[in-house]
């Protein structure tokens, strides 16, 4: 289901859980201090990360419970220019987006 910002919060999601639906909805504010959200990597099924905004493919993946993290390694982002912006993790292989 898309809904508003204001009804993406825990209580409406475990619901939609238990309906067996998906919420997704926007995210309140502006980014904090990075230029590179989310929403700017493209998105496969499911929500999942199937490229950086870049283009560059993940080289791990996991999904679990509705939480999905993609992992990109460390040739791919410390060659990124936006690393600095980006919402990318440090990770002991590289780094991460959850």
């Amino acid at each position: 289901m898309l809904m508003d910002s204001l009804y993406g919060i825990g209580e409406n999601c475990e619901k939609a859980g238990e309906l067996s639906a998906e919420v997704v909805s926007l995210v309140m504010g502006e980014p904090q201090g990075k230029a590179l959200t989310l929403t700017d990597f493209n998105l496969g099924q499911e929500a999942t990360v199937s490229a950086s905004p870049q283009g560059r493919v993940p080289t791990k993946a996991k999904h679990k419970k509705g939480k999905h993290l993609a992992g990109f390694g460390l040739d791919t982002c410390l060659g990124c220019p936006y690393l600095d912006e980006c919402t990318v993790k440090p990770w002991k292989k590289g780094y991460y987006v959850h």
